[in-house]
């Protein structure tokens, strides 16, 4: 039996979009190489490595998930100045510009993705066990995610 994990990553949200591949033919052997880049770079790489190690201090030494999880996690993102006021009404919400949800910010699925990949191999053994996502964005105080985790073998 698992025991749900619960954490929260602090910091901007970043997508995992597609991989971008290149072929080649090297000058000196004469053989076609090829290599995979990803688009989204070193700010993908530094949030995902967060990600990790907050889920390694979350597991606590616990075994990995094993079969079927499920996976809620929430995005935060501070809303920008231009959905506030300015002068005497600094601090409030327009009603013209002000939308309920971060829409601009960020596919739900890319940055699902990039989460996913996170947790490999120290919550669950593949991100193909995630069977069931409950995930949403949100305008908060500040940018950061809330995940959990659950085995789905457990209810």
């Amino acid at each position: 039996m698992s025991r749900p994990v619960s954490f929260d990553v602090h910091g901007h949200p970043q997508t995992q979009g597609s991989k971008k591949s290149f072929a080649w033919t090297d000058k000196v052997t004469g053989k076609a190489r090829s290599s995979m880049v990803e688009s989204a770079g070193d700010k993908l790489k530094s949030w995902r490595t967060m990600v990790s190690d907050k889920a390694r201090e979350a597991m606590d030494g616990a075994p990995m998930m094993e079969g079927p999880v499920m996976v809620w996690a929430v995005f935060s993102f501070i809303r920008p100045k231009s959905h506030y006021g300015t002068g005497r009404n600094a601090g409030k919400l327009k009603a013209s510009t002000a939308i309920p949800f971060p829409v601009t910010k960020g596919d739900l699925d890319k940055l699902m993705r990039a989460i996913g990949d996170g947790m490999t191999k120290i919550v669950y053994r593949d991100d193909k066990q995630i069977c069931q996502l409950n995930i949403g964005k949100r305008w908060a105080q500040s940018e950061g995610v809330m995940i959990k985790v659950t085995s789905m073998e457990d209810e």
